[in-house]
């Protein structure tokens, strides 16, 4: 896994100064994790690490065999074995560096100012930006917006094919194959207007059916 961090001079919506993007090299899906504290890094890498481990692991009931070659990679259950990135203090720090001692994390680090050798982080991470402004800005939203339209960038990347294949990252982490249109079917233009539908129960006769909003992203929890 490389990752960098990157950080605003505006505070997003909650606090946020800054951002620690990461990316999966086996199948190219980027994750973004905001940061409040310079110090969070630690924190934010364990999070990453329980999430990336546990959607490799076994299902109930099933059973890997080493000689099953039936079987994609992807499907098998993985470990982080190797962490990236450059040689800045925060990467560096000593919770991080006694986490990976202690769970066996090979972590390495570019040297001094040669970003190169954390490239396909510092890349992404430059990309991510500058379209994620780039659309912010389009929208004429406020700089603290940024996170939102940060996290949508990052969203609309992973669903479309990379240089090195004709999958998307989100495909190949799940290991389907599903048609471009349909996974770009919740695509809209950040920060359009959108209408929330206000439900029966909650509304009176003469109430309106719907609320005027903008659209600034899609959730990671509800289908919607």
């Amino acid at each position: 896994v490389h990752f960098d961090l990157g950080f605003s001079s505006v505070p997003g919506l909650q606090g946020q100064v800054g951002f620690l993007l990461a990316v999966d090299e086996f199948t190219e899906k980027v994750f973004v994790r905001f940061i409040l504290r310079k110090s969070d890094t630690f924190a934010l890498l364990s999070e990453l690490r329980a999430e990336m481990e546990n959607h490799f692991a076994n299902k109930i009931g099933e059973i890997n065999s080493p000689s099953d070659d039936s079987r994609d990679d992807a499907t098998q259950a993985h470990k982080l074995a190797g962490l990236r990135s450059d040689s800045s203090a925060e990467n560096m720090d000593s919770a991080v560096s006694e986490w990976c001692k202690l769970a066996g994390i090979r972590h390495e680090f570019s040297a001094p100012y040669s970003q190169w050798q954390n490239g396909l982080a510092e890349r992404l991470i430059g990309v991510c930006w500058n379209g994620s402004e780039a659309t912010r800005k389009a929208a004429q939203a406020p700089p603290r917006y940024w996170p939102l339209s940060l996290l949508n960038f990052v969203w609309i990347r992973n669903q479309l094919p990379t240089i090195t294949s004709d999958r998307s990252p989100d495909e190949r982490w799940w290991n389907v194959t599903v048609p471009l249109a349909d996974r770009l079917r919740r695509a809209r233009v950040w920060g359009c207007k959108a209408f929330l539908h206000v439900d029966k129960s909650i509304r009176k006769k003469t109430d309106d059916k719907a609320r005027a909003c903008i659209l600034v992203g899609h959730s990671s929890v509800t289908n919607g």
